[in-house]
């Protein structure tokens, strides 16, 4: 839809909805104007790809593309208007209706006489459109064609999101991996030894590196293994919290450099390590010999491998000769680019692309992300048309001096659907190397406006995950090599959304203040900047010139802990931005928002997340556009406005870690909620359990809080959850006080929150219960991967979990009363003599008077767990049975605190990990059984004085042996 349709649509939306306004009052709106310049406008929405391409070469084109953008968003800002007012009208009208008196809205609005102002403002802009459209004669632009734009389905896109080969760096690989494992003991000068990998932008050092990682040999070979990525600001307490968190495999809080150099320390103490820092750039000598410190603390023969753009980075390191990563042969290129263009196709099938595709190939100039740029490109329209028109553009031609982006990379950016355009644009707010959630992202999008609802009306959000996908699948957007949730941006890409976003966004690095391209900051609609410890007013005075900003967005930085915003800037300058979408303040320790947060009628997401927030005022509940808004980690947050559910736009409402002790008042009333990570269960009517009858459209995940209010179990059947059949995660949590609960009325809440049969992980916390429903372990919940039961303390039995086809991890804790694991446990899948088909990871813990595990079928030779690869169990200090006979796929074993646990392992065949702590002595099997062991490690066994005879010599794999404290060892063989 186009800007005249839009509007067009939005004055009729508006009629439709507000009748207090005189019967010709929105005929007027519709003034001939616009049907005079709607023809050119559609022209003119045509061009704007063309318009791109030729912009660089043509000042005039540049001029006429900047003029149609900024009358897009005029159009949009006066749709904003529009929608706002049938909105207000329509609640307000819904209120007389209900014969309650009609509240005070207190409206502060640029339009609010809205009748000659807002006619003035649409015929202003359809002038401009006019004006627009008659421009592109005169500048030789011609249309498309009608060509439409669409989102693209990709199959498969899985393939493309990890990287299954590294093509043309085979013999790369293999030397880089020589030069890590060889013995240069002789040479270093110190515990470790620097191996630079040294290429251009694009050319695939992080690639190579990940696989070089991810290499059985260097796993086996160091004994710590962790990754940080440095990017173009060397902080040395960001990077050794990145390679701490990396090598423990957990987060760490605290930003204390001494704290955390000291816990580093301790980890690498005496350990074979091999560290990767990832696109370095600084060649700060301070810094460097900052970060080493820590690591002098490990064994001689460690390996720092550095990857970098700049052989200047590396003058400080005492580095050996850099290894070069040289451009792709044409060959391997090609390889590259076929393998994204034809993912589920052989290119020999397409004779005639093949050839114009070598050609394309050719162009990228070795350089592989250009080749996956492209090909994923061409993979969407398999037409030889278009791989003619890619071929043959002028871009080719455009140095990469002029801009420094890569012409592949452009021509990538140039053929995007109009829609993905903006979105990709959108991300020039994230600085380089930034770490930014899909989900979140996609909640951005929607709140600017970028996401249309789908067809069949598919939900806005499930639209945006397909822009991001697509994105995804054609290179801009690539997983973060730290956490495999997160995505970022590789540099080049950055660069290029900078380019082409650089007129309508503002930055602020954190230290020069705010960035601004000379002559655009009155027209510029976005703000980004990384939150400092002290951020003062001066830092954003000139943002009151910026009358048309629409994003204020306060970035997480790599510190952690609460900032300071100065008070001026909550209290006098956001009230000024009358046109906001998106404000974020996450992480400030802000402690109120002033009355006039509610003249901010446009506001579409409210991030106050990790903030001192302790209450909102009430004029946030006019604010009826609002779609995200998040309060999650307020600690000091107790209460919300009365009239909060007068939000019926509300998709996104998160609340968790706040003291809130209950929801709002009829959450019933927010039907359009997509996202409720928690709802807590209040005492009284209109804050219960049953509010959530009508959020049939609830997805993603959902926790329920202080169950031990439902008092009554058909308050629960009203929650109706069997209908919430997007929800894929469902945790249920009662009080740890037990005494507040009754057993039997716990029991059929239990079985009144039955969810959706599609389900795929749930938690049971603090059941209180004697023992649990019948729909937990029904085979009926096919799609259920994940089980945790928690201090459920009461109950007796285990529920026939066997019996879940596509259970891969159960985690049973806490459940005291439980004396025996058997029958019960594997319900109705004996008879079938299939238990437990897909069970990958196992966990007992804190199960206090558990004695005995038996599984029926150790007789029939039948295994229970078949593809189980982890088993835990911890702290069960009466557990004295045997383990289940059969675990053939059994990889790894942890049995810790299991004081009267003594029998013999069985045969494990495939047992590659075992930790034995605090248990009673054990056989460990024979040598032959145990013979694919590579870590044994065994501490504080009573009792323990030798190994079976031959043990030791059988375990030719063993690459790490670790015994502690057992003090009655006489000998290991």
């Amino acid at each position: 839809m186009n800007d005249l349709s839009q509007l067009s649509a939005g004055v009729g939306d508006a009629e439709k909805k507000s009748p207090t306004y005189p019967p010709d009052f929105f005929s007027r709106l519709s003034s001939a104007s616009a049907a005079k310049a709607k023809h050119g406008l559609v022209g003119s929405s045509s061009l704007s790809g063309p318009a791109e391409e030729k912009q660089y070469d043509n000042p005039a084109i540049e001029t006429w593309l900047d003029m149609l953008k900024e009358t897009t968003y005029e159009a949009e800002d006066i749709l904003d208007v529009l929608a706002t007012e049938a909105l207000r009208c329509k609640l307000q009208a819904g209120s007389q209706n209900m014969g309650n008196q009609v509240r005070n809205w207190n409206l502060v609005h640029p339009f609010r006489s809205f009748d000659d102002s807002i006619k003035s403002k649409i015929t202003e802009v359809v002038d401009k459109l006019e004006y627009i459209a008659k421009q592109k004669d005169l500048l030789g632009l011609k249309g498309e064609g009608g060509r439409k734009f669409r989102i693209t389905r990709r199959m498969p896109t899985t393939p493309l999101l990890v990287e299954s080969h590294v093509f043309g760096r085979d013999h790369d690989k293999e030397e880089i991996i020589r030069l890590l494992l060889e013995d240069d003991c002789e040479r270093q000068t110190s515990e470790f030894s620097v191996v630079p990998v040294l290429g251009m932008g694009g050319i695939g050092k992080t690639l190579l590196a990940q696989f070089v990682f991810n290499d059985r040999r260097v796993d086996e070979f160091f004994d710590v293994k962790a990754w940080a990525c440095v990017s173009d600001q060397f902080e040395v307490v960001r990077v050794t919290k990145a390679i701490l968190e990396s090598a423990t495999h957990k987060s760490w809080e605290t930003m204390n450099l001494e704290l955390l150099q000291n816990s580093l320390g301790e980890k690498l103490s005496k350990k074979k390590f091999l560290i990767i820092l990832d696109d370095l750039w600084d060649d700060n000598c301070e810094n460097w010999h900052d970060l080493i410190l820590p690591l002098l603390a490990g064994a001689r023969g460690s390996k720092i491998m550095v990857t970098t753009r700049t052989e200047a980075a590396l003058s400080s390191m005492n580095a050996c000769a850099p290894y070069r990563l040289r451009e792709l042969s044409d060959d391997a290129c090609w390889s590259l680019f076929s393998r994204h263009a034809f993912p589920s196709a052989d290119s020999r099938t397409h004779h005639q692309l093949e050839v114009i595709g070598r050609e394309i190939g050719k162009k990228c100039r070795g350089v592989p992300l250009a080749a996956k740029s492209l090909g994923s490109l061409l993979g969407s329209k398999l037409e030889i048309d278009h791989w003619q028109e890619i071929l043959n553009s002028n871009l080719w031609d455009l140095p990469t001096r002029r801009n420094g982006i890569l012409p592949a990379l452009q021509l990538s950016y140039h053929h995007l659907p109009a829609n993905l355009k903006r979105c990709f644009a959108y991300c020039s707010l994230f600085p380089k190397d930034y770490e930014f959630d899909r989900d979140k992202l996609v909640l951005l999008w929607m709140a600017e406006g970028f996401v249309q609802q789908g067809e069949d009306n598919k939900r806005m959000e499930d639209v945006g995950v397909e822009y991001f996908n697509d994105l995804l699948s054609r290179s801009f957007f690539q997983e973060s090599t730290a956490d495999k949730s997160r995505y970022v941006m590789h540099d080049l890409i950055n660069d290029l959304a900078q380019l082409v976003s650089r007129k309508m966004r503002l930055s602020c690095d954190g230290r020069l203040g705010l960035q601004k391209p000379t002559g655009f900051l009155g027209k510029a609609r976005h703000f980004s900047y990384p939150r400092g410890r002290y951020d003062v007013y001066k830092k954003f005075e000139s943002l009151i010139e910026v009358e048309w900003l629409r994003t204020f967005l306060a970035l997480s930085p790599y510190e952690t802990g609460f900032c300071y915003l100065s008070s001026k800037v909550v209290t006098d300058l956001l009230p000024r931005l009358r046109r906001l979408r998106v404000l974020s303040l996450s992480g400030y320790c802000i402690t109120e928002l002033p009355d006039l947060i509610g003249d901010l009628k446009n506001l579409r997401y409210l991030n106050l997340s990790h903030t001192a927030i302790k209450s909102l005022p009430q004029s946030v509940c006019t604010l009826y556009n609002l779609q995200t808004l998040m309060l999650n980690d307020c600690d000091s947050l107790e209460e919300l406005p009365t009239d909060l559910t007068d939000l019926i736009n509300l998709q996104y409402f998160d609340i968790s870690r706040s003291r809130i002790p209950c929801m709002p008042l009829h959450m019933s009333r927010l039907r359009n909620l997509r996202t409720l990570p928690e709802f807590r269960v209040g005492p009284t009517s209109g804050s219960d359990i049953g509010e959530l009858r009508d959020m049939v459209h609830l997805h993603g995940e959902l926790t329920l809080t202080r169950l031990e209010n439902v008092e009554d179990a058909w308050d629960a059947r009203k929650a109706n959850l069997t209908n919430k059949k997007h929800l894929i995660t469902l945790t249920m949590e009662w009080s740890s006080n037990f005494e507040l609960q009754d057993e039997n009325v716990q029991i059929t809440v239990l079985e009144m929150l039955q969810p959706h049969s599609k389900v795929k992980k749930v938690d049971i916390r603090w059941y209180g219960g004697t023992r649990f429903s019948s729909w937990l372990g029904d085979p009926s919940f096919s799609n259920m991967v994940f089980l945790s039961l928690t201090d459920c303390r009461r109950c007796v039995f285990l529920p026939p979990l066997a019996q879940l086809s596509s259970l891969k991890h159960l985690c049973i804790k806490g459940l005291t009363a439980v004396k025996s694991v058997g029958m019960e446990f594997y319900g109705y899948a004996l008879s079938r003599g299939k238990p437990f088909p897909s069970l990958e990871t196992l966990s007992f813990k804190d199960m206090l008077e558990w004695e005995d595990w038996s599984c029926p079928l150790d007789d029939k030779g039948i295994a229970a767990f078949p593809t189980l690869r982890e088993l835990y169990i911890e702290s069960c200090q009466n557990l004295r049975g045997k383990l289940p006979d059969h675990l053939p796929c059994l990889e790894k074993l942890v049995i810790h605190e299991c004081k009267q646990w003594a029998s013999p392992l069985p045969r494990l065949p495939l047992l590659r990990h075992l930790d034995i702590r605090r248990c009673g002595a054990s056989s460990l099997g024979t040598a032959l059984e145990m013979s694919s062991l590579l870590s044994l490690q065994i501490s504080e066994i009573s009792n323990f004085t030798h190994f079976n005879p031959g043990l030791m010599q059988h375990l030719t794999q063993l690459k790490r042996l670790n015994i502690t404290d057992c003090a009655d060892l006489n000998y290991l063989c």
